[in-house]
């Protein structure tokens, strides 16, 4: 199973997504059928038009008993009171700098969402699930590309409200809700009871459809729950005694089998190939292939081998694998003797495709990782010399040796692109071969 799943930690991309819900305005409720409870652990909501009335039970505390004023004595105290009690839309209520004190509007209507199962604990602890769908077209993040669509679990859609009740705290956290998630996991974590001195830790995971039980396990406890079904697969509540976790491990359950997956698996990574392949519009296209060498495979494996040649410790055989070895030498000398060596040094080379455009050329599509950043979808060339050797061109060098902070060929050379990026917005009719 790929490791690469969607990660929410702790409450920050949690409550981005839940401001995400306010800011788009009206949210859906979606329509979840019902769902047979968990004997004495969980529950799923049956489907409802409107957020359901409150059951908490309200304790009012008497407020410190003071001494009663002698008959007669507290005419002007009472006066003065009278004259201090403002309504909530006075002007001078708006806060401190003038009036009689100060008031702050911190009250707030929340949008009315479907609750879609609560899962109560042994120690009297409830965890409550409500969710709701952005309404409308979010969009892809890509509008010059309308006939494009990412992945499902690329971004939420939308969001849930995690109530968490302890017989020590309260506390509200939101979590992403994805229509797929990515390799049928999403998981967030949340937490609670740390200001009381009590805190508990927990996670919403959502998960396939297939999934019969997921596990949560810290070095503080495990728990298993049945997932509450939805429309948009499962969601399971997972909550254990003890701080937060930075070790964690998740199992899912499925006919039998169990899946573990621990927590480095699930970060995913922007610059990664996989999220940008799902989650970002292709990048140009390569030319359209041409006539083909005579051995397209021992072609294909010479030029790789000219890209690493290109990277050797010794500049003769960098060289040899350049067609046009013109201000090489002095802008190798510059990144060796400057700040970034080790980080160059370090740099790696990804062949994502190749294609021969004629016997003697080819174009190809690269990624360029470092420890310090990521440099993908570059493009170079390759041609064959009149001696049957096949070379990287010079541009297809210098371009990269440019990302280098103060380094440069002499003469300089643009970044080389693809026709087909012409017509691509990100690169607005940009540089182009040449």
């Amino acid at each position: 199973m790929d490791r690469g799943r969607a990660w929410a930690i702790g409450g920050s991309i949690a409550l981005a997504v839940g401001a995400l819900g306010v800011v788009v305005g009206r949210a859906s409720a979606p329509d979840v059928a019902a769902v047979a409870a968990t004997p004495s652990t969980v529950s799923a909501a049956a489907p409802a038009t409107e957020a359901p009335e409150s059951t908490s039970v309200v304790t009012t505390v008497p407020p410190p008993a003071t001494d009663a004023p002698a008959a007669g004595a507290g005419t002007d105290a009472s006066a003065a009171a009278t004259e201090a009690t403002i309504a909530a839309g006075d002007e001078a209520a708006s806060g401190p700098g003038g009036g009689a004190g100060s008031f702050t509007e911190a009250a707030y209507p929340e949008p009315a969402q479907m609750l879609l199962g609560e899962r109560r604990f042994d120690d009297g602890s409830v965890v409550r699930l409500h969710g709701q769908w952005y309404e409308g077209d979010l969009g892809s993040g890509w509008p010059e590309f309308p006939d494009w669509t990412p992945a499902a679990w690329c971004s939420p859609t939308g969001s849930l409200r995690v109530g968490i009740a302890t017989p020590d705290s309260v506390n509200v956290s939101w979590a992403p809700w994805y229509r797929e998630p990515k390799d049928g996991l999403s998981v967030t974590t949340f937490a609670t009871g740390h200001v009381e001195g009590a805190p508990r830790f927990g996670v919403i995971a959502q998960v396939a459809d297939d999934a019969t039980a997921v596990t949560l396990t810290t070095p503080a406890g495990t728990d298993r729950a049945v997932p509450i079904a939805t429309e948009a697969g499962g969601l399971a509540i997972l909550m254990v005694t003890g701080p937060i976790a930075d070790e964690l491990t998740i199992g899912i359950e499925r006919s039998g089998a169990v899946d573990t997956v621990e927590r480095a698996e699930l970060i995913e990574s922007w610059s990664s190939p996989e999220y940008r392949d799902a989650c970002q519009p292709p990048p140009p296209a390569l030319p359209d292939p041409g006539e083909q060498p005579a051995d397209p495979a021992t072609a294909e494996a010479a030029i790789r081998d000219a890209l690493s040649a290109t990277r050797s410790s010794a500049y003769d055989d960098r060289l040899a694998a350049v067609d046009d070895g013109t201000g090489l030498v002095a802008a190798w000398d510059s990144i060796a003797d400057g700040a970034y060596a080790e980080t160059a040094a370090a740099a790696t080379f990804t062949v994502r495709e190749l294609v021969f455009t004629s016997p003697t050329e080819a174009w190809f599509r690269y990624d360029i990782d470092s420890p310090m950043a990521s440099f993908a979808d570059r493009y170079g060339m390759a041609v064959l010399g009149e001696d049957g050797v096949w070379r990287l061109t010079r541009q297809s060098v210098c371009q990269d040796l440019a990302l280098v902070p103060g380094t440069t060929c002499v003469p300089s050379v643009s970044q080389l692109l693809p026709p087909s990026a012409a017509d691509d917005p990100r690169y607005g009719g940009g540089m182009l071969e040449g």
